[in-house]
């Protein structure tokens, strides 16, 4: 049996622990509350993570860096458009009280899985390159 890359199975996983809780945010009482839409604040849409997410999962299983590379540059853009909404953090817009909680801890796991991804996604080839240098 062929030897994977621990990494890039470690990168797939924390993204797709991305996607299940992207897609499992739709059913919290805070999605749709009174059109305040603080679900699409919270994380971009689930569609968004499949592809990049399919791509980490094929990079694990062909060991392919340059599946790797592009799924972790979407997701610094995915990072991009979440970062957006950082303002959230200090209740612009307002937020409902019972919601807040929720809501903002939501938020920055979302933000934690997604720099994880882009930093496990990124490591190994960078350090590939500078292990080659160093030789």
């Amino acid at each position: 049996m062929k030897e994977r890359n621990l990494l890039y199975f470690i990168t797939a996983v924390v993204s797709s622990i991305l996607l299940v809780l992207a897609i499992v945010i739709r059913f919290f009482p805070f999605f749709g509350y009174n059109d305040y839409q603080y679900a699409a604040i919270v994380l971009p849409d689930y569609y968004y993570y499949i592809f990049p997410v399919a791509l980490l999962w094929l990079a694990w299983i062909f060991d392919e860096e340059l599946f790797v590379l592009i799924g972790s540059g979407l997701f610094i853009v995915f990072f991009g458009l979440h970062v957006e909404n950082i303002r959230m953090l200090v209740d612009v817009p307002y937020i409902i009280s019972r919601f807040r909680p929720l809501v903002k801890t939501i938020y920055m796991l979302g933000l934690l899985l997604m720099v994880g991804t882009i930093v496990t996604g990124f490591f190994d080839p960078i350090k590939k390159r500078l292990d080659a240098l160093t030789k």
